[in-house]
């Protein structure tokens, strides 16, 4: 699997990054400053890294700097994380970094950056916004809620209440321009709403199951393929993927 690291010294930060990775097939490791980056870099061997650059001691630019300039690990793509409010992303982009994003990170900006620069991870996943009523069934239950967005192999609703992870539920609910009424998809659900992180979505996120009953990365339904491509949102500010 391709390997991601994550630097922050806030270690709330971290998690909901690697909350927001958990459906990616990829291997994630952690540090909480630039130097223990450094050594971790040299072990793990990372074919992206997330750094953010406000940190104490060795902060994320010079510790950009430093693999920029390493033989070794100058072609590791780095995306720096810089407050809302910072200016210092001139800082990031002299110390050679590819891309920045600005905290509270977007979930769906966050997971398009990641899939631009690892290309082992298909990208068939991007995600459009959707405000539309959705139906979940869970085996004899019915509750109500409202679709926030969906890409061929998943979705983020608002529930009625809090679903527990590793629900299998059938979503039921419609497409713009479909070719056919109601659409309904077996899921299983992958987060749930309850986080109160900065950040991170209050959504309940659903990973689409395919005829064995396993999540999938490959688009299932055609008339969701069709939906996604014809809207897909594009990052700003980022390399064309």
């Amino acid at each position: 699997m391709p390997k991601i690291l994550l630097v922050d010294d806030i270690k709330m930060f971290l998690e909901i990054q690697k909350n927001m990775l958990q459906a990616l097939p990829v291997e994630v490791a952690t540090a909480t400053g630039g130097e223990e980056a450094l050594g971790v870099v040299d072990e793990f061997a990372p074919d992206l890294i997330v750094l953010d650059a406000n940190m104490p001691k060795m902060d994320g630019v010079d510790c950009c700097r430093l693999l920029k300039q390493h033989d070794r690990h100058s072609r590791i793509p780095v995306i720096m994380t810089v407050p809302n409010c910072s200016d210092n992303a001139a800082l990031c982009r002299e110390a050679g970094c590819d891309a920045i994003l600005r905290k509270p990170l977007d979930t769906g900006i966050f997971l398009d950056a990641i899939t631009c620069f690892i290309p082992v991870v298909e990208r068939r996943d991007r995600r459009v916004e959707l405000l539309t009523p959705v139906q979940v069934t869970m085996g004899r239950r019915v509750i109500s809620g409202a679709l926030l967005d969906i890409s061929r192999s998943g979705a983020c609703f608002e529930p009625d209440e809090v679903i527990a992870t590793g629900t299998t539920v059938e979503l039921s609910f419609t497409l713009p321009a479909a070719d056919r009424p109601v659409i309904k998809m077996r899921a299983k659900v992958v987060r749930n709403g309850t986080t109160d992180l900065p950040g991170q979505l209050s959504g309940t996120g659903v990973a689409f199951i395919a005829g064995d009953g396993a999540p999938t990365r490959v688009p299932v339904d055609s008339a969701i393929s069709v939906f996604v491509k014809s809207r897909s949102l594009k990052v700003p500010g980022f390399p064309s993927c």
